[in-house]
């Protein structure tokens, strides 16, 4: 039996990824205090609700170079603003397709804020693809994240939070300035005695690892697992709580 190979992504390499994500992705919500303060003087009110996006989600694709898009299909997105919070939603649609207005879609009312879901869209992780490299399946797992994020403000945030970790997060020089004491942590399980991400090759399927921290609602140390059949590129996320601090912090 083939043994499985580990490759060790740099740490350094993700957060570069996860800044230019973040800038391609950026909105600018006009919601802000002294915008609303001149709202109110002159008696307007600021757009609300759900809205087409002004940031194309192909500009967040681009920063993923080793992914595309299944042949005939792109990318579009909706996003939601109401009072300084933001939240979006991604679709895939294909090519023939217009991009209707949210008030000419179908709406999901089972899913948080009821997004609007235009006639043909499908799941984006359904026509995503890529090199077949094992970086191009991280840098999946990145990208869905993001998307995930689009249209993300204030309380609509999460993942724009969360800090992929590299060395224990108690350890000198690592987050250990914005956590809780560790004596005071409940874990879940074994310490891991390897912080580092890790891409795992396998014969018929390829695993992206990585631990995270995050403090939204609760502090957490999570083992973030995606697991792709290879030559697909929409995964099984598993997330392990290893550990639960004592604080957090909600917007």
């Amino acid at each position: 039996m083939k043994k499985n190979k580990t490759i060790y992504p740099s740490v350094r390499n993700l957060q570069s990824l996860r800044r230019k994500a973040e800038d391609a992705r950026r909105i600018e919500f006009p919601e802000s205090d002294d915008f609303l303060e001149r709202c109110d003087i002159l008696e307007k009110k600021p757009v609300q609700g759900w809205q087409k996006s002004p940031v194309d989600p192909m500009d967040l694709l681009g920063v993923f170079k080793k992914l595309s898009l299944k042949q005939g299909y792109t990318l579009m997105a909706y996003v939601f603003i109401e009072g300084g919070n933001g939240n979006g939603i991604v679709w895939g649609l294909p090519e023939t397709k217009t991009f209707p207005e949210p008030d000419e879609c179908e709406r999901l009312k089972d899913v948080f804020l009821s997004p609007p879901r235009p006639e043909g869209a499908v799941d984006f992780e359904d026509i995503l693809t890529g090199t077949g490299t094992p970086s191009s399946y991280l840098e999946a797992s990145l990208f869905i994240r993001e998307a995930g994020e689009f249209g993300a403000q204030w309380h609509g945030c999460f993942w724009s939070d969360i800090r992929i970790l590299s060395d224990s997060p108690f350890n000198s020089g690592g987050i250990s300035e914005v956590i809780s004491n560790e004596k005071d942590w409940k874990w879940e399980q074994d310490k891991p005695e390897d912080w580092r991400p890790k891409i795992i090759v396998g014969s018929d399927n390829i695993t992206v690892c990585f631990y995270t921290y995050g403090f939204i609602g609760s502090e957490m140390i999570a083992l973030e697992e995606d697991i792709y059949i290879k030559d697909a590129y929409k995964p099984d996320r598993r997330r392990h709580a290893i550990a639960i601090g004592p604080g957090g912090a909600i917007y």
